[in-house]
């Protein structure tokens, strides 16, 4: 009886951060739609002009396993999986560690990891809707984008996938930010990650274009498993069994 009714209070008061978070996020609906619309505009002008030549250079209708529209789709989902998967992680804990203001959790009913894991699938969620927004604008955009469709399977894979690189990433992210309390700066190190996790979680470019030798060990690193595994998945470029395999390492780095 205990353990439901504490049950029953943790999902309420996650409930009541997770609806906190939502507000403080949509109140400045502006700006943070302009950011969001002025990140794409910029990745994907740069991605589509990029590659635009490397395929006249190439002269081939495939580069590393992908068609031309193949990798505009990608690079037009990708924001909406960072956002989808990172949040905002940046300075989350360790501002407040540096300004004193932590002291402030310990009258709230709750953890402070609890409260920031919340706080993190609030940003995460509205992520989500950006990214289902990218998806209707490739359905307009590319009328070939999907001419299969998207299998069930797939698209429960892709679900399952993006809630661990959600809860991955916040771990990550959690380990170096707590540095705060030994270091007088952890915004290198946060950097550090964003920047290795763009090129090793096939942000920059897909894992596909990585050297033979190096494929197997990036597919299974924390960085591709919190970003680019749920977009591959949705995309339907590895097989289930694949994804399952995937999925079990992605919980095992959890």
């Amino acid at each position: 009886m205990n353990l439901n009714r504490d049950f029953v209070q943790a999902a309420r008061l996650s409930r009541h951060i997770y609806a906190l978070e939502l507000r403080k996020i949509l109140s400045y609906r502006v700006d943070f739609w302009l950011t969001f619309i002025g990140t794409v505009a910029a990745e994907f002008g740069i991605a589509y002009f990029l590659w635009q030549v490397i395929f006249q250079l190439q002269d081939q209708p495939t580069v590393g396993g992908f068609s031309f529209n193949q990798l505009m789709i990608y690079y037009l989902l990708i924001p909406g999986v960072i956002n989808a998967t990172q949040g905002h992680t940046m300075h989350f804990i360790s501002e407040e560690i540096y300004t004193g203001s932590l002291s402030k959790y310990i009258i709230y009913p709750t953890s402070f990891l609890h409260y920031k894991f919340m706080a993190h699938v609030a940003f995460c969620t509205v992520g989500l809707s950006q990214l289902c927004l990218l998806v209707g604008l490739c359905y307009v955009v590319l009328p070939d984008a999907f001419p299969y469709g998207i299998s069930p399977s797939m698209f429960l894979m892709t679900t399952v996938a993006l809630v661990g690189a959600c809860a991955l990433y916040f771990l990550i992210a959690c380990c170096l930010e707590l540095l705060a309390f030994w270091f007088d700066n952890v915004w290198t190190l946060m950097v550090m990650l964003k920047l290795t996790g763009r090129l090793l979680g096939g942000i920059m470019i897909p894992i596909s274009f990585f050297p033979d030798w190096s494929w197997e060990g990036v597919r299974h690193s924390p960085f591709y498993l919190s970003l680019a595994f749920p977009l591959e998945c949705f995309l339907d470029r590895i097989s289930l069994a694949e994804a399952w395999s995937l999925l079990g390492m992605q919980y095992v780095w959890i």
